[in-house]
């Protein structure tokens, strides 16, 4: 659409070159929560009040090769002891409470079931961070 109306963008390879510098390793997002905090020093104080949300979505069971961080990965990474191929992508958002507005600040991948402490670790580590973004 932006293409169209003569908006120049920048092309896919330049894309990933640009996305290739961020980490998204599974757990907290560093990267995104220093871009986060960016944020919210031009934000008004009452557009920073937000919840946190959990989502659970099914992923097909495969490793794959990070040629980045030279890792495999597709193992379950809650429970980093278990050896269990992953089948699901447990993922925490942060989400706006006056305005809209939604990021993803971290996430884990997960056998066919887990451990509800384990999620609570998890949740306690990610949070944090996130009172500390003023």
């Amino acid at each position: 659409m932006l293409i169209h109306k003569g908006y120049p963008l920048p092309s896919n390879r330049t894309l990933q070159r640009s996305l290739k510098r961020i980490t998204f390793q599974p757990g907290i997002l560093h990267s995104v929560m220093s871009l986060l905090h960016l944020k919210t020093l031009t934000m008004d104080a009452s557009d920073k009040y937000c919840g946190l949300v959990m989502d659970e979505m099914s992923i097909k069971q495969a490793l794959e090769y990070d040629v980045g961080d030279q890792v495999v990965r597709g193992y379950d990474t809650l429970q980093p002891s278990c050896e269990e191929l992953a089948s699901h992508a447990l993922v925490f958002a942060l989400i706006g409470i006056k305005n809209r507005w939604k990021q993803v600040i971290a996430y884990h991948l997960t056998g066919s079931s887990f451990r509800s402490k384990d999620v609570v670790k998890s949740l306690t580590t990610s949070l944090p961070p996130v009172t500390n973004l003023d």
